[in-house]
């Protein structure tokens, strides 16, 4: 609707598991899965970029009517990382990294 305020909330990462396992990954945790499901929140039907260390990995879209937005990030190394979620709408907010 033409007029109508749109709420421009900054993205967050809920949830890192490992995959294919499913397992939650807590904040400093670690596994040896080279792929993980990152899951969080955004603008509704907005998207977002996430990074690994300041690095484009992957984009992914917040659901139009509930804001969650889920992608899964492959090849990754075993190594440390450092995920955030950067709002490619609005003034480009990120979330809070998750390592």
């Amino acid at each position: 609707m033409v007029g109508e305020a749109v709420s421009l909330d900054p993205p967050t990462i809920e949830s890192v598991k490992g995959d294919p396992s499913g397992v939650e990954i807590p904040p400093g945790g670690t596994t040896v899965e080279i792929a993980v499901t990152l899951t969080g929140t955004a603008s509704k039907g907005q998207k977002v970029e996430i990074q690994d260390g300041g690095v484009r990995k992957e984009e992914a879209i917040a659901d139009p009517t509930t804001g969650i937005w889920s992608k899964t990030i492959t090849g990754l190394s075993v190594a440390a990382h450092s995920f955030t979620a950067k709002a490619l709408y609005g003034a480009g907010a990120s979330s809070a990294a998750r390592t």
